[in-house]
Parts: structure tokens; C-alpha cells; sequence
């Protein structure tokens, strides 16, 4: 390992970057400064070299590199295999999955050592008596019961190309990905087990074995190989692991965060503060993305709608909650959508909670991602005027991202 490069997503950083980790494809923004504005999270390796960007906050240094960089993998992974996120990792991105699925195989069972049986017509082999005596035709001849043709077992050892693929992804993904943050199998091989030619045909040679009858764990390593290949065959001299996408990433958190470490939104000051803990007792019941359509008095052939991020309704307090998330390095004006999404909820609160509009209290606030503990300040306040406050929520982008994972 020669250097490695430690930003944040939204970091300047000089044009030459660029072309040192073959990024144009990422159509990063130029400054008026002349420098690429870093608009991704995740992880890039050329030569050796890691570029590593965290998200906007987030507060690492090299003797936590490698802690932090598999928190950091650990969050991406998981956005990964949620269902309805597939597009939010990049698509020329490390195939971690099917490189762990590989080492879990390893670990469990070693290399992949497997014969199949095979039970086929014939003449010279060993006969199956079983099935020769279920299947063959029977012919009688001098009272004596021939069989035609016998049934014969014959084991076929198809281990050979599953295993030297194995090796291969098992020595590759750890040198080219795993040594760097202590993830996978250290494995290494003494011998090129195969060209660069080779590689390109891997895939197309798994697919077809896999048309053989094997057992289901089996055909899931030759699914995670071919994977694997497919990836090898089509990338260049860097391995990614990144998404542009990384607000998505905070929105997902912040869902789980709320549905699972806030218990309360003590709202006796202002700002508002939030009370978390370990267990699960909330008195919120979220839901999330809720669209609504705008109600209108004259008909028209356009509708509209809105969606809320995080909306909330505690009755026994007479409490409806508004939150959403916003990964920002910081607030730099008012947040007309929070603005009038309040108001919108002020004019209709009744239809949600079949209270009266003095009775029921709006809390609305905005969640931001912070590299200090948690703290909130006022976005702004109204109340005396129109009823609407809102607060913005800073929440520790570490403690959120462990939270997600835990």
C-alpha cells in the first residue's frame, strides 16, 4: 500500500485527481476554484492507492482508517441488498456480496471437493440395481428376467473448474479489496491461475455447468462466481465501492433511527430536543414516505401531491410529528418545503388525528447529519403567529451509521 487519500463527500480536491483515479464517468461539479467538488461516498483503488470519502461529517483519522472504512463498507452493503435501492451503489462497483458469500463458503466447507452422481443407460460400469430394476425394460427369456439396457451409476467430478475459480476470487478479492479493511479470506495463490483471456470466458463456462443438477448451496457459490467474473471481465485497473447517491443512504438511516432509538420529543423548551435510548419503547409509530394528494377547490385535469419523509401520530398526547431527514453540510436558508408542509398540516390536522386544531400540537423538524453529540437549534419559530416551529435535529453521523448496522 503506497498512500492513501482520506475526504469527505463535498471536499475540493485538485483537478488531477481525476484522471489519477479515472473518475470522469462520475461527472464530479468544478469550483469557480478550478477543483472537483467530491460528490460521492464510498471507495476507490487504483495501484494500490485507496481513495477513501466518507460522508459529510463524519470524523476519521489513520489509526481508525480501518475500523471506520468497514463501518463505512458495512452501510453501503446493507443499502445494497435492500430491496428498491438497487440502483443507489454504482453499477461498476466491487460485487462484495458474492466475494463474501465466496469466503463464507470457504470457511464453512473448504474448497469446493464434490463429485456428482450420474445414473445413465449402458452396458460397461458399475450397475445400479435400484434403478435398473425401476426403469429397464424386462425381458423374459427362458424364465429368466433380462434387463435392457442396465442402469449405471457413474460419478463425475465437476470440482475442478468451481474450486481453481474459487482460488481465484478468494486470492484476487483479498488483494485487490479485503487486505485493506480486514475483510474476507487472506488467501493467496503461487501460480496465475488464469489469463486475462481466461477471465473474460469464466462466466460464460460457470453458466454453462450450472445447468447441471447440483445441490442449492452449490448453485448459489456458482451464482456468486459468476458474478464475481462478470465484474472481473468488465472493469479496468480500480476497484470501486461508492454510491452518489448518498442522501438516499441518510434517508434510510434516519428511518431506522427513528423507528428504532427515539422514545420521545421533549417539546417543554425550544428548540425541541429528542430523547433516545437502546430499547425499542417509543410512544411514535412512523410512517415513512406517505404521499398525499393536494386537495382542490376548482376541478382541474392536473393533480397534486406531497410526500412526507417521517410523519407520526401519538394520540394520547395529541402530537403529530413531522420530521425529514437532510444531508447537508449546513442549513444556509429556510427550508420552504418543512414551511409549507406545515402549513398544509396545520389546515387539514383534524382529518389525521379527529382532534380539533387547538388540541393538537405539530412538532416539525428537519435531521441533519453533525461530528459532534447530539444537538438541536431553531430553524424557525412562528408559533405566535401562524403555529408553525421547526427544529433542526444534528445527529452523530457515526452513531447513526453503527446504529444502522448493529
Amino acid at each position: 500500500m503506497n498512500m492513501i487519500s482520506i475526504h469527505n463527500d463535498g471536499d475540493k480536491v485538485p483537478l488531477e485527481i481525476e484522471k489519477e483515479y479515472s473518475i470522469r464517468y462520475l461527472n464530479l461539479p468544478v469550483t469557480k476554484e478550478d477543483k472537483l467538488s467530491l460528490d460521492f461516498v464510498g471507495i476507490i483503488i487504483k495501484e494500490e492507492n485507496p481513495l477513501i470519502v466518507f460522508p459529510k461529517h463524519f470524523v476519521t483519522t489513520y489509526n481508525d482508517l480501518q475500523k471506520d472504512g468497514q463501518l463505512l463498507i458495512q452501510v453501503l452493503r446493507k443499502i445494497q441488498s435492500k430491496k428498491g435501492f438497487g440502483e443507489t451503489l454504482n453499477d461498476k462497483n466491487f460485487p462484495l456480496n458474492a466475494y463474501l458469500y465466496i469466503c463464507d463458503f470457504y470457511k464453512k466447507h473448504g474448497l469446493y471437493m464434490e463429485q456428482e452422481r450420474i445414473i445413465k443407460p449402458g452396458y460397461k460400469g458399475k450397475i445400479h440395481w435400484k434403478h435398473t430394476i425401476a426403469k429397464s425394460h424386462k425381458i423374459l427369456n427362458n424364465s429368466n428376467i433380462i434387463f435392457m439396457p442396465f442402469m449405471l451409476e457413474q460419478k463425475i467430478d465437476q470440482s475442478v473448474l468451481i474450486t481453481t475459480c474459487m482460488e481465484e476470487v478468494l486470492a484476487n478479492g483479498y488483494k485487490i479489496f479485503g487486505k485493506y479493511f480486514n475483510i474476507g479470506v487472506k488467501y493467496s495463490v503461487n501460480r496465475n491461475l488464469f489469463g486475462d483471456y481466461q477471465i473474460k470466458q469464466l462466466a460464460r463456462q460457470l453458466k454453462l455447468l450450472r445447468n447441471k443438477h447440483f445441490k442449492d448451496s452449490t448453485l448459489k457459490l456458482i451464482d456468486a462466481l459468476i458474478r464475481y467474473f462478470e465484474w472481473a471481465s468488465s472493469t479496468g485497473n480500480e476497484v470501486h465501492f461508492l454510491t452518489t447517491n448518498f442522501e438516499i443512504v441518510w434517508e434510510d438511516m434516519i428511518k431506522h433511527y427513528l423507528d428504532n432509538r427515539l422514545s420521545d420529543i421533549d417539546t417543554s423548551q425550544i428548540p425541541h430536543k429528542m430523547i433516545t435510548n437502546l430499547s425499542s419503547s417509543t410512544r411514535y409509530h412512523f410512517n415513512h414516505k406517505v404521499v398525499e394528494s393536494i386537495k382542490q377547490d376548482t376541478p382541474s385535469n392536473r393533480s397534486f401531491s406531497v410526500e412526507y419523509d417521517h410523519i407520526a401520530y401519538d394520540a394520547p398526547n395529541n402530537e403529530l410529528v413531522l420530521m425529514d431527514a437532510k444531508y447537508y453540510q449546513q442549513i444556509t436558508g429556510l427550508n420552504y418545503k418543512q414551511f409549507s408542509y406545515a402549513h398544509l398540516l396545520l389546515n387539514k390536522i383534524n382529518e389525521y388525528t379527529g382532534e380539533t386544531t387547538e388540541k393538537t400540537h405539530l412538532i416539525n423538524g428537519l435531521i441533519l447529519p453533525t461530528e459532534q453529540e447530539y444537538y438541536s437549534k431553531v430553524h424557525i419559530n412562528r408559533e405566535s403567529i401562524d403555529g408553525v416551529l421547526i427544529t433542526e435535529h444534528y445527529l452523530n453521523v457515526r452513531a447513526v451509521m453503527s446504529e444502522y448496522v448493529s
